[in-house]
């Protein structure tokens, strides 16, 4: 389930986002080769293990009057769906980018996101060979439209 508004104040448009997914509400059904047993243990750690979450996102954009360039900047968050997990574990981006409107059926985008969370892995199996992760994500996006 989600909502969300925008705001357009002239030069400016605000927006923001929520979306609730239950996690807890995954269920394998049919599953080739695995035994009914084997798909009911799997469900009821999903439901044991996984939690509700609400990701959100909020941004911004200014045009630049009579120049056509479009800033923008936002924030994402997305919660892990991991009962008992820190907060540490939920993804969050910043992003921010530049929009020019060539004319009227062409524009050009430049984004950039910066991302982090931390995670774990197990090398050898659960809790035997755990390596603790603080990760980053950075992305540069180029994008082109075309208005027909």
């Amino acid at each position: 389930m989600g909502a969300g508004f925008s705001i357009n104040l002239s030069s400016l448009i605000l927006s923001a986002q929520a979306t609730l997914i239950d996690y807890s509400q995954l269920k394998f059904e049919n599953a080739d080769g695995l035994s009914d047993q084997d798909v009911n243990s799997i469900n009821q750690s999903i439901k044991d293990n996984l939690k509700s979450v609400v990701n959100f996102n909020i941004g911004a954009e200014y045009t630049i009057p009579d120049v056509g360039l479009r800033l923008r900047a936002g924030y994402l968050r997305q919660p892990d769906a991991y009962q008992g997990d820190p907060a540490s574990y939920d993804r969050n981006y910043v992003t921010g980018g530049l929009g020019y409107l060539i004319d009227e059926a062409v524009a050009i985008d430049f984004a950039y996101a910066h991302g982090w969370w931390s995670d774990y892995g197990d090398n050898y199996g659960s809790n035997e060979s755990r390596t603790y992760q603080s990760i980053t994500d950075d992305r540069v996006i180029l994008s082109t439209t075309y208005r027909f």
